[in-house]
């Protein structure tokens, strides 16, 4: 009896245990999704209104940004970006934001993402990873489409 008391305890605390586990993942994936989707609101925002301070907010100082000029691919490291962007050379144009996909795995993630106006369509595919407790893009891989 003491033997089969004992088991029977030993189940309802792995099954406490378990249901208890269980919510805390899913609140860490859903406050990382919540983190990385208010990261590339940033970026988006910052763009369009040409703020330094917001992009860079977005970006990990090492990010590297990619994207095809004829058939070369290009490489702009983020201080160039900010630069540019902090001059008036890029952006600064309204686009409408759309998330297509976010994927997480532990400290890493990716996203596509579009963002259009009515001359534009920048696809853009952003890595990101989670650095001292904050999400931050790594590489921005865009391809720019002129739609009029």
């Amino acid at each position: 009896m003491y033997r089969i008391s004992l088991m029977c305890f030993g189940l309802s605390i792995s099954i406490a245990c378990t249901a208890c586990k269980a919510p805390t993942q899913k609140n860490t994936k859903n406050k990382d999704y919540r983190s990385i989707m208010k990261v590339i609101q940033a970026f988006h925002k910052g763009g369009d209104i040409q703020s330094v301070e917001l992009v860079a907010s977005a970006l990990h100082p090492n990010c590297q940004h990619f994207f095809m000029k004829g058939k070369k691919v290009v490489t702009l490291p983020t201080k160039k970006f900010l630069a540019l962007l902090g001059q008036k050379k890029i952006l600064g144009i309204s686009r409408k934001l759309t998330i297509h996909s976010i994927s997480i795995w532990k400290t890493i993630a990716s996203a596509k993402v579009s963002m259009t106006n009515p001359k534009k369509r920048n696809d853009n595919f952003l890595s990101l990873m989670k650095v001292n407790g904050s999400w931050k893009i790594m590489n921005n891989i865009l391809k720019v489409k002129v739609t009029k």
